[in-house]
């Protein structure tokens, strides 16, 4: 009796395949088949309908059951079947991205010219081109740094590389000024500058 019961999460995925493969050879038993087809029901559900309390709505109608059987069979959906709503794109993208290039490594270390001209342009593809006037200043070293130094009253914004040139005698009467007490007025204008 316990085995009649036995949840579909505790077969085996051999089993469970087995039976999708070749449903006739390898039959479910019938609790389990019950569940399986309410999970694919789900499934099939989650990519239109996203909603949790939807799913369970239309579920209840077709299968008759209780409202917590069939939020676990959901649930269960949404772990195993991985809708446009929870796919992971970057991954999938990452790993076409390394197959790609793994046979490229294959292709030229075989030698065959051919195959390994074709991946390349089959990478490009996966890549794409890249876009003009998007550039990254972390990248390309663009980004510039300013020190705002408080030198009677006036905000003075310093480059970093002028600050690297100076002296340091003149470095010394720079971190005097920075570390100069000021007041609420004084703060409250280097913060609008």
């Amino acid at each position: 009796m316990a085995e009649k019961r036995k949840s579909l999460m505790r077969l085996t995925h051999d089993e469970i395949e087995a039976y999708i493969l070749d449903p006739e050879n390898n039959a479910l038993p019938e609790a389990q088949m019950e569940q399986f087809n309410r999970v694919m029901s789900a499934a099939r559900l989650l990519d239109t309908h996203p909603d949790t309390d939807h799913i369970v709505s239309l579920l209840q109608v077709k299968y008759n059951c209780a409202a917590v059987t069939l939020r676990k069979d959901v649930e269960l959906a949404r772990e195993v079947y991985k809708t446009k709503h929870t796919f992971d794109w970057d991954f999938w993208h990452t790993w076409q991205i390394r197959d790609q290039l793994d046979l490229i490594h294959e292709c030229k270390i075989k030698g065959n010219l051919k195959e390994w001209n074709a991946a390349k342009k089959v990478l490009h593809q996966i890549i794409g081109d890249k876009p003009d006037g998007l550039t990254d200043d972390k990248q390309t070293g663009n980004t510039q740094i300013l020190i705002c130094v408080n030198v009677n009253g006036q905000v003075v914004n310093m480059p970093i590389d002028e600050a690297r040139k100076l002296k340091p005698n003149e470095m010394k009467e720079v971190m005097d000024i920075m570390h100069q007490p000021i007041d609420e007025a004084e703060a409250e204008e280097i913060m609008d500058s």
